[in-house]
């Protein structure tokens, strides 16, 4: 009888460790895989993979597909196999990186702005276009935005503007200081601190509305509404939409209150008609043109 019970619990233990394997095995597996089913995939690169910091602060794709980053010790290519670093002059750090409507992607530094270009190993080279400036206008600080245009590429920084027409290199001065500047409906919008809004137009500023309207701070986007219309995109103010002629005016939404408690730092116009906004402190806002989510 002893020996029948023995066998009984001998079976049981048998059964049990069956039982949790094949649950190990299968139905977990498949439980974790239906909670991210229809995600798309993600890959994390640590610095210690790239070798380079662990800031990066702006990116960029070539028409070949190869990545580029702006990264504190310079512009990181990637491939899909391998990591490169490209040294920016005697400042290392890239703030921004733009392509042109010819595929070439330009570089904004502390202090140094220039472009990326195949050398004889065709290898990408950073060259400076510093030097193309008057001598006076070389203290400048971090290039924050690069923007492409029919005219030139602008590098925007604090005191200056600088338009490098491809021989040439132009600079406006700022009266203030510059915030930011957006190229939307065929023109380069302009803000400055304290300042209402303004254009440049052949390196000249122009207002764009009355010294009475309320300057806007912290720009960090400008999107085409139904044109002319636009939608300027601020930090701490909220949005506005803007029309070209009068003053911005507020552009009140449902998600106003996230994107103040979040604290919008850059937002884009989606394929779709869609916008998305990100933010610092929380998620990522997607709306539609009326600010419904």
């Amino acid at each position: 009888m002893k020996q029948m019970k023995a066998k009984s619990k001998f079976w049981h233990r048998i059964l049990v460790g069956a039982a949790c394997w094949w649950l190990v095995q299968f139905v977990l597996p498949v439980k974790a895989g239906s909670q991210t089913m229809g995600l798309p995939h993600l890959q994390n690169y640590p610095p210690e993979v790239y070798a380079a910091h662990n800031q990066n602060w702006a990116s960029v794709q070539d028409r070949r597909g190869v990545m580029y980053f702006g990264n504190s010790y310079g512009v990181l290519e990637y491939d899909g196999v391998s990591w490169r670093l490209i040294k920016v002059g005697s400042k290392r750090i890239a703030r921004s990186l733009a392509m042109d409507a010819k595929g070439r992607i330009f570089v904004g530094g502390y202090g140094e702005l220039g472009y990326l270009k195949p050398d004889e190993r065709g290898q990408m080279k950073y060259v400076s276009l510093a030097a193309e400036m008057d001598e006076k206008y070389r203290n400048f600080t971090d290039v924050w935005q690069i923007i492409t245009t029919p005219t030139g590429v602008y590098f925007v920084v604090s005191q200056y503007i600088f338009r490098w027409d491809g021989s040439k290199m132009h600079t406006t001065r700022a009266e203030t200081a510059f915030q930011s500047a957006h190229f939307i409906h065929n023109q380069l919008l302009v803000f400055q601190r304290d300042k209402p809004l303004q254009q440049l137009v052949s390196d000249a500023l122009r207002p764009k509305q009355s010294g009475a309207a309320p300057a806007l701070e912290r720009t960090v986007a400008v999107l085409p509404l139904d044109k002319p219309a636009m939608l300027i995109v601020t930090r701490d103010q909220g949005l506005f939409r803007y029309d070209g002629n009068d003053a911005p005016q507020p552009f009140p939404t449902e998600v106003q209150g996230l994107l103040a408690e979040g604290q919008v730092f850059s937002a884009i116009a989606l394929s779709n008609g869609r916008y998305a906004f990100g933010t610092m402190l929380r998620d990522v806002v997607i709306t539609d043109a009326k600010g419904r989510l």
